[in-house]
C-alpha cells in the first residue's frame, strides 16, 4: 500500500486579476476584497516523486468568524495542477511557435501565470491568465521557489528609466497626476473590469500607485555656494551672470570695466565697487590694504612709494619705471588716460 506526504502552503493576496478569453474578447476582471488567499499543495509519494502540485485560489467572503469555511462562503478562482502541464504531449515546432503550456513571469509583488486552457493543442490555441499582488517580497519568493520545478518562471525586470537632469530653478515639486489606485478599500466584494490588455508582454504587471513624487534638485540660495563650473555651463541666462574672479590680485579684470579715472588706484577702488564679483569666502571684498598683497599689489605699492620720494619721473630707476610703463599699458583705461594726457598737453601749450 503506497503512501503519501502533502506539504501545504497557504499565502494571503492583496489583489487578484484575470483575463480568460472570450468570442467577444478578453477583458481583465479585477478582485480585492475580502480575504483572497493562494493554496499550494505538493504530494509526494513515500518514494519522494512529486505527484502533483495543486494551486488554488480562494475568494473567502468576511462574515465576522474566521472559524467559518463552508462552501456557500467560498469562491473558487483558479484549481489547477501545475505538474500536469508537463506531461502534455506536444512537437518542438509547436513549443517555439505558441511557447509553453504553463509559464510564470514576476516583478517586485506581482507574479503573473499563463497557462493553456483547454490543455490540448489546437491550429490556434487559447491560454488563461490571471495575476496575483502578494504582501512581501519574501512570500513572493518562497512561491516561485515552490513551483520553479514544475513552472518556468522568469523574472520580469522594470523598465529603465532616463537620469533627471537637475535644475538650476527654484525649488518645484513635480506632482504627476495619477489615475486612482484600483484597490478598493470596503469590506464588500468588488469587482472591477477594465479594458483587454495583454498580461505578459504588457511592461507594468498591474501596478497601480496611489501617491508619487518626483523631487527635481533645488537652486542654491547663494552664488557663493554654486559650483563654479555650474553656473558657466548653464544654460539659463547666461549673459546675466556677473563676472566670476578666482582670486582678485591674479585674474585680469572683466573687458566690461568702465574707463578709469586719471590714476591707477582710484580705478581699482571704482572695479570693486561699481562690478558685482563672486570671490571666495576668505578672500577680502573690496579691501583697499589687503592683510596678504600679492606680487601684483606689492609692485603697485613699490611704484607709489617711489613716486612720493622721487620728484622726477625720470630719476625713477629703470627696472621700475618699466614695470610703470607695463601695468600702465595693461589697463583697460590707458587709452582713456592718453587721451587725458594729450588734453592737459594742450591746454599747457596754450597758457605757454
Amino acid at each position: 500500500m503506497s503512501t503519501s506526504t502533502t506539504a501545504t502552503s497557504t499565502f494571503t493576496l492583496q489583489k487578484y486579476s484575470r483575463s480568460y478569453p472570450t468570442s467577444a474578447g478578453s477583458e481583465w476582471q479585477h478582485f480585492t476584497n475580502p480575504t483572497i488567499r493562494l493554496v499550494l499543495d505538493a504530494r509526494n509519494a513515500s518514494g519522494g516523486d512529486l505527484e502533483s502540485v495543486r494551486l488554488r485560489i480562494i475568494w473567502t467572503m468576511d462574515n465576522g468568524d474566521p472559524m467559518d469555511t463552508t462552501a456557500g462562503n467560498q469562491v473558487l478562482f483558479e484549481d489547477l495542477d501545475l505538474l500536469s502541464f508537463s506531461s502534455l504531449p506536444f512537437r518542438q515546432h509547436q513549443r517555439q511557435s505558441q511557447g509553453l503550456p504553463l509559464k510564470a513571469v514576476y516583478r517586485g509583488l506581482v507574479v503573473g501565470i499563463r497557462y493553456l486552457h483547454p490543455r490540448e493543442y489546437s491550429a490556434n490555441p487559447t491560454y488563461r491568465r490571471f495575476q496575483i499582488t502578494f504582501t512581501s517580497a519574501a512570500s513572493v519568493s518562497q512561491f516561485i521557489n515552490a513551483i520553479r520545478t514544475v513552472c518556468p518562471c522568469k523574472a520580469n525586470p522594470a523598465p529603465a528609466h532616463g537620469p533627471v537632469e537637475p535644475s538650476l530653478q527654484s525649488s518645484s515639486t513635480l506632482r504627476p497626476t495619477l489615475p486612482p489606485s484600483s484597490v478598493a478599500l470596503s469590506q464588500a466584494p468588488y469587482l472591477h473590469q477594465y479594458p483587454s490588455a495583454p498580461a505578459f508582454n504588457n511592461p507594468d504587471l498591474t501596478f497601480t500607485a496611489s501617491q508619487t513624487k518626483i523631487y527635481r534638485q533645488e537652486a542654491p540660495q547663494s552664488s557663493q555656494d554654486t559650483p563654479l563650473h555650474v553656473l558657466s555651463s548653464s544654460p539659463v541666462f547666461p549673459s546675466l551672470l556677473p563676472p566670476i574672479v578666482l582670486n582678485g590680485a591674479n585674474s585680469p579684470l572683466p573687458t566690461s570695466t568702465p574707463p578709469a579715472p586719471k590714476t591707477a588706484e582710484s580705478q581699482s577702488s571704482m572695479n570693486s565697487a561699481t562690478h558685482p564679483s563672486i570671490v571666495p569666502t576668505s578672500a577680502p571684498i573690496a579691501d583697499p590694504a589687503p592683510s596678504q598683497p600679492t606680487s601684483s599689489s606689492a609692485i603697485k605699492d613699490a611704484v607709489l612709494l617711489s613716486l612720493r620720494e622721487t620728484t622726477g619721473l625720470y630719476d625713477l630707476p629703470r627696472s621700475d619705471l618699466e614695470r610703470l610703463v607695463s601695468n600702465i599699458i595693461r589697463e583697460d583705461g590707458f587709452s582713456h588716460l592718453l587721451t587725458t594726457l594729450s588734453t592737459m598737453w594742450k591746454v599747457k601749450s596754450y597758457l605757454g
